[in-house]
């Protein structure tokens, strides 16, 4: 369910190295069995990189386990029908990966770089 064909870097901690973990990271590598994905947040981790997985109507999401306001791991918060909503300041991230919250400015658009980096 997961490749990081996109990212170039090895996450900070990891303990392949960097040249092993390049060849790695461009193959698809299950880390876990869609029936088993619920709502979520699902903790997951593949190559050293923490993931979080959850549900949005029936797409299936699997993103870096990092809010991209504030680097919160997103498993730590919980999932209210519409996406997984960070802990720390509430924010929610939907389909897509997308974040489709912002508590604290309701009725300001939303920045497109608040997005989950997917994996």
């Amino acid at each position: 369910m997961s490749t990081f064909s996109n990212s170039t870097t090895p996450p900070d901690g990891c303990t392949f190295a960097a040249e092993d973990w390049k060849i790695l990271a461009a193959h698809w590598y299950p880390v876990a069995l869609s029936s088993e994905v619920d709502a979520g947040p699902h903790a997951a981790m593949l190559l050293d990189e923490a993931l979080v997985l959850y549900r949005v109507r029936d797409e299936l999401i699997v993103a870096r386990d990092l809010c991209a306001h504030r680097g919160v791991p997103l498993s730590l918060g919980r999932h209210d029908g519409e996406g997984v909503v960070c802990r720390y300041h509430g924010l929610r991230y939907g389909a897509g990966g997308r974040c489709n919250l912002v508590p604290a400015n309701p009725r300001l658009p939303i920045p497109g770089r608040l997005r989950l980096p997917r994996a």
